[in-house]
């Protein structure tokens, strides 16, 4: 049977597992702002509620002109608004993004040790810059988004030669639970071990009560499509890109 999920509610609880320097209501959609080059938490979504574009982007283009960022569109399937965009003069689709959930059962155990923390030390979160080839910019930013997260966290890495080389961290938020940052040292990998460390946040999301779990991947990463395919993230519960206005490309 084909698990049933409000795509709102994966919506909320990834915002809340990355979330943003600044959030502003603009007409009913969540303008997202933190300066840096993440377009997730500078972009606007719509929300349940929003304006229709047209309506909207007034709005919208004048919120992120008063921050001297252009006014990049965060679009989910579901909302129905591309053809609005593209009269808008916005350009092609950008970045498209499968979000995948499951129902959370008994999982294998880890057949590597996975070291698990509520939150994650200097170490970690410098390991995860280098493994995501951030610039020092970038990773102090991403530090200060992780550890402004409001809701229950699990962070796991795996240690080889006294040095992680396999990371990810778990968000909680009412009984779903995200998953961000897998990544795995390029040496290391084929290991098993991006798989051990989500197993291990697995088991520790049904410790926690949880009852769904969701992710969000970019479609040509067909890597970890294919890990998260066989840990049983088999439902596609939307999909959304990035569109940007064509004076800004």
């Amino acid at each position: 049977m084909t698990l049933q999920i409000d795509p709102w509610r994966i919506e909320e609880a990834c915002r809340r597992a990355w979330p943003a320097v600044s959030e502003t209501m603009v007409a009913g959609w969540l303008a997202r702002s933190s300066g840096g080059q993440f377009r997730r938490i500078n972009s606007a979504t719509p929300g349940p509620e929003a304006l229709p574009l047209e309506s909207a982007l007034p709005e919208l283009t004048g919120h992120f002109s008063a921050l001297e960022r252009p006014a990049i569109l965060r679009i989910p399937d579901f909302a129905g608004i591309d053809e609005a965009a593209i009269e808008a003069s916005y350009g092609p689709p950008e970045a498209e993004t499968d979000t995948l959930a499951m129902a959370l059962r008994p999982c294998a155990v880890p057949a590597t040790p996975v070291e698990l923390r509520p939150r994650p030390d200097s170490e970690w979160l410098a390991t995860r810059a280098i493994l995501a080839g951030e610039t020092p910019q970038a990773a102090a930013l991403t530090s200060r988004l992780v550890g402004s997260i409001a809701d229950r966290t699990a962070f796991a890495a795996i240690r080889r030669e006294g040095r992680i080389v396999s990371l990810a961290f778990a968000v909680l938020h009412r009984g779903l639970v995200i998953f961000e940052s897998v990544r795995t040292e390029e040496n290391w990998r084929g290991r098993g071990f991006a798989r051990d460390c989500m197993l291990a946040l697995l088991g520790w999301s049904r410790d926690q009560g949880a009852e769904l779990a969701a992710l969000q991947v970019v479609r040509g990463n067909a890597p970890a499509q294919h890990l998260y395919a066989d840990l049983g993230f088999s439902t596609l519960v939307y999909r959304y890109h990035y569109r940007f206005p064509r004076s800004a490309e």
